[in-house]
């Protein structure tokens, strides 16, 4: 629970991400149980708990609109991999390895890592159902850090045995679980964990079937339908055109989060746009699996919703920064290939660091359909609030406060972590974390999963996908 006593976060550079607030230069923050109550200069509250801010920059928390947080306890696994060898390794394989403690584990110890880099909310594509207690415990782990998520309920049925047949896969319980998910562990829509749906795989699956997971969602009241998309070749092999059909029956809409997306085309892109569906957009990970170039600008130039995430710490770092610089990078690269093609240099960059900081935060709140909660330091929303120092090598002498989130500040740089009103890191160390401890427990389950998994044939998998997919070298 919040502290009833007020905190005072005082003297930061406030990146507040409302239009009506703006940047203060020496600013102060005012929370009272769990909402900002008050933004302003020079603000005075007697009894206060005071958060010395200054030099700091003092930012909403990072929003993470596509995790899958269960794979924390993979990390490097997949960093050379392409999308192929992630499906039929770790989707199809590493899956079927996760104890019900294991999917705990993941997702207390990825929660905290996301906290500690100062993600105070992520969307968790969560398709490690491999039971009631799996989901159970999985949900667990993100209670228990204290983050603020969506926990989307996986329907992907994971392989049973090994080797696997395609008809062992049994997804109908899992339908039922997420009711009793809903009706007991997240019957509250107040949060700070809100119900969510991942439907199977909706791009694989007859359309009929994706329509009726969908259906599920809606009738679950989920705040969000996590849904892996327009991901180019892997996508055109199952010869689907998924989100121009959804579009086509008026099933699009603000419940529905369009992952990935790089090869929507304009007339996809403007039905998500009119029927106000959010997308997320994970560049890193998607130009590394082969997934096509990140559709971040032709989405953005729009006016879609569109937000970053991580997608898998089972090849990438679990904060934002490197999601922010990687989609910057992006943007400055798409619109700068336009003029090299005509022998011409740009004489400003289009794409700026407040654009992706504002992807991070306020964007991702608007693409999950919770920017009236989060997302900027406005009275009156939830008290997430992170404060960065600039007091580190990398980051002495950072005087843009954007540019220095965006491109210079690391994990180690997040002094302090507010979630709903509730301090969960200060003075650059995790409250209540035994570190050592985790990281010991993280390394033997890690271990214990290798060995399963050292045991498991997957090429009867690779035999399916090679078949359905044209590859090159």
């Amino acid at each position: 629970m919040s502290s009833e006593r007020p905190v005072l976060i005082r003297g930061g550079y406030v990146v507040s991400q409302d239009e009506a607030i703006g940047d203060l230069a020496i600013g102060d923050v005012l929370i009272q149980g769990q909402r900002i109550v008050d933004v302003g200069v020079n603000l005075s509250v007697a009894d206060a708990e005071i958060i010395e801010a200054r030099g700091m920059i003092v930012s909403p928390g990072f929003v993470d609109t596509h995790r899958h947080v269960w794979q924390s306890l993979l990390r490097t696994v997949a960093s050379d991999w392409t999308l192929f060898n992630y499906t039929t390794s770790i989707r199809l394989g590493y899956s079927s390895c996760y104890t019900e403690a294991d999917a705990f584990l993941g997702n207390y110890s990825g929660a905290l890592e996301a906290l500690n880099a100062g993600v105070t909310t992520v969307v968790d594509h969560s398709h490690i159902m491999n039971s009631p207690q799996h989901a159970d415990e999985a949900l667990r782990g993100l209670r228990e850090s204290g983050i603020r998520a969506v926990f989307c309920y996986g329907l992907f049925p994971n392989p049973k045995q090994h080797p696997f047949r395609f008809d062992d896969f049994d997804p109908g319980w899992r339908a039922a679980d997420a009711w009793r998910i809903r009706k007991t562990l997240l019957a509250s829509d107040d949060g700070p964990i809100y119900m969510g749906l991942a439907p199977s795989e909706v791009e694989k699956a007859p359309f009929e079937k994706a329509c009726a997971e969908i259906a599920l969602g809606r009738d679950l009241q989920a705040q969000v339908i996590s849904c892996h998309v327009a991901m180019s070749g892997y996508s055109t092999a199952f010869g689907r055109s998924f989100t121009t059909k959804l579009g086509q029956e008026g099933l699009l809409g603000p419940d529905i989060l369009l992952v990935h997306g790089n090869s929507l085309n304009r007339y996809e892109l403007n039905m998500v746009v009119d029927a106000g569906a959010g997308i997320s957009a994970t560049p890193e990970v998607e130009v590394q699996m082969g997934m096509g170039r990140p559709v971040l600008a032709a989405a953005m130039a729009l006016g879609a919703k569109v937000g970053l995430g991580v997608d898998i710490v089972s090849n990438i770092p679990g904060d934002m920064f490197h999601p922010m610089r990687a989609s910057l990078e992006e943007l400055r690269g798409a619109s700068n290939d336009i003029l090299v093609a005509r022998d011409e240099v740009p004489r400003r960059l289009d794409s700026r660091c407040r654009d992706v900081l504002e992807l991070a935060t306020l964007g991702g709140a608007r693409a999950v359909g919770l920017d009236s909660q989060i997302g900027s330091l406005t009275p009156g929303k939830r008290a997430d609030v992170i404060c960065v120092s600039r007091d580190s090598l990398n980051m002495m002498g950072a005087t843009d406060p954007a540019a220095a989130l965006v491109f210079y500040a690391t994990a180690n740089d997040v002094d302090t972590v507010f979630v709903n009103g509730r301090m969960l890191k200060r003075a650059g160390h995790l409250v209540d974390c035994d570190t050592r401890s985790l990281t010991s427990a993280v390394r033997d389950a890690r271990s214990r999963i290798d060995e399963r998994f050292s045991r498991l044939s997957v090429g009867d998998f690779e035999g399916y996908y090679k078949g359905k997919y044209n590859f090159g070298n």
